[in-house]
């Protein structure tokens, strides 16, 4: 198959479609949550404040596009190294982690409520497993290649 530039990374044609398709996926999913979210508004349920909403769902759909990418085997190209986004989620993952852990020790400011604490434990979960995802992925693959 041919090789396509993409940026600085190398995708073959069958990967871009399918990191194509991927992305679609993750945009429908960002577009039903920012649905689902309008709609407990509208019926007056507010599960976090409006910034940990937003946050959340960009999270979330991130991670449906990251996951998605993973079990399709597209997310890293034929020659990128997987340190820099496997870092960028552990990264991601210690700044929720002293986020909630700022929340846990101080006294709840009335921007914030309990359940935002819960958000920011959750996301930083999510980030920490998505970095351990990409590096048992990026680690699986390079095994196939040899």
């Amino acid at each position: 198959m041919r090789s396509r530039q993409i940026g600085e990374k190398n995708f073959d044609e069958r990967q871009v479609q399918i990191r194509g398709q991927v992305f679609q996926h993750a945009f429908l999913a960002a577009i039903v949550l920012l649905f689902a979210n309008s709609m407990l508004q509208a019926f007056g349920v507010e599960w976090a404040n409006g910034y940990m909403q937003n946050t959340t769902m960009a999270c979330v759909a991130m991670s449906i596009f990251v996951i998605e990418a993973l079990l399709r085997g597209v997310l890293f190209g034929k020659q990128e190294n997987a340190w820099m986004p496997v870092l960028t989620f552990a990264i991601m993952g210690l700044m929720w982690s002293a986020n909630s852990l700022n929340f846990a020790h101080m006294e709840i400011p009335t921007t914030f409520s309990k359940t935002d604490i819960y958000v920011s434990y959750a996301l930083a979960a999510l980030f920490f497993l998505l970095a351990i995802a990409g590096t048992w992925a990026y680690v699986a693959q390079r095994r196939n290649r040899t």
